[in-house]
């Protein structure tokens, strides 16, 4: 009986320390390697770099997992993606989709328009309350040394009173990145100017692994306080004295391009690399404007897209009995890029 007893107090004890952990409820095997957060469904976790947990992935890439999850298992999924994408608060666009208009002077004569009116404004209110108890559930993947960090910061009890979600998405995003928020500013800065220059596409690493890990050491940067080092204002055409945010952002892009190009693996692209380079001492500049566009062109030249090709081919011969089937694109044939091989 005493055994019972002791057991019963033990979990007792582990919900109420649970339940005290605010808005960032962690599990209490996070110190594990096979950590998977309250929720393997995500596939994913996170914890600090420091942290050796299989699950774990860069921020970015966890909240591309985050938003595949709740888009799938969160009824109202929609609703809340855009606080994870872009840490915008969900609620101004939640109120503009579900709040119910307010009804016309004539309307409200109307008995039935009235009890309809109710009724919309009752469905608002169990979506609203479902909207934060979603909010509340996001944040069960993270490590507990992670909710420590978090925990520390000075601002931390008031966000969390006030449930500040796009806070929390910052903080998180920054202590996972490394970006230490009690070392010294312009070290971190240098650190991850550093780590961003100096990356290399590996020998065995994708195409789309590689852009991932530039978009991350990026993102690092401008937490770091170092968005302005991508963008030279003497680079932007504009007729005025001050850029928008617009030609910062196109600006941008175009330094990230240049910087995966540049980066990438030589075995794979030196190639590449030289010719983009003679065009445009040929004045043809034909390197690529986004980063998008750069590794676009990666794959191709890897021959990337030619070998889904030749796969599609191959299987939709399969079903057709051997015949190759040739469709006529005529004026709707879309640009060619030159592969050598």
């Amino acid at each position: 009986m005493m055994k019972v007893k002791i057991t019963k107090e033990v979990e007792a004890e582990q919900v109420d320390i649970r339940n005290s952990r605010g808005y960032l409820g962690m599990r209490n095997d996070s110190n594990s390697r096979q950590f998977e957060g309250a929720e393997p469904k995500v596939g994913a976790a996170l914890a600090l770099s420091s942290e050796r947990i299989d699950k774990k992935l860069p921020f970015e890439q966890f909240k591309d997992k985050l938003v595949n999850y709740v888009g799938r298992e969160f009824t109202n999924g929609d609703d809340i993606v855009c606080i994870i994408k872009s840490r915008k608060d969900p609620k101004p666009a939640f109120d503009k989709k579900h709040l119910p208009e307010e009804l016309s002077e004539e309307d409200k004569k109307s008995d039935i328009k009235v009890k309809i009116q109710s009724e919309r404004i009752k469905r608002y209110v169990v979506k609203e309350d479902e909207l934060k108890s979603s909010l509340n559930k996001l944040y069960n993947q993270c490590s507990d040394q992670l909710q420590a960090t978090v925990k520390f910061l000075d601002d931390y009890n008031t966000k969390e009173e006030g449930k500040d979600i796009v806070w929390l998405l910052t903080q998180l995003q920054r202590e996972t990145a490394g970006i230490d928020s009690l070392g010294n500013r312009h070290i971190t800065l240098f650190k991850t100017l550093r780590t961003l220059i100096n990356m290399r596409q590996g020998a065995d690493e994708s195409d789309d692994g590689y852009l991932k890990r530039m978009k991350a050491n990026a993102e690092s940067l401008k937490l770091a306080g170092g968005r302005h080092v991508m963008i030279s204002p003497n680079l932007i055409t504009k007729a005025g004295t001050e850029a928008t945010t617009q030609e910062e952002n196109v600006e941008l892009d175009k330094f990230l391009a240049a910087l995966l190009l540049s980066n990438a693996d030589p075995r794979r692209y030196a190639e590449l690399n030289k010719e983009l380079l003679h065009s445009a001492q040929l004045g043809n500049d034909q390197y690529p404007t986004t980063s998008s566009a750069a590794y676009e062109l990666m794959c191709r030249r890897s021959g990337r897209y030619e070998h889904r090709s030749r796969s599609n081919n191959s299987r939709d011969n399969s079903r057709h009995g051997g015949k190759l089937q040739f469709l006529q694109r005529g004026n709707t044939q879309t640009p060619t890029v030159m592969v050598k091989t």
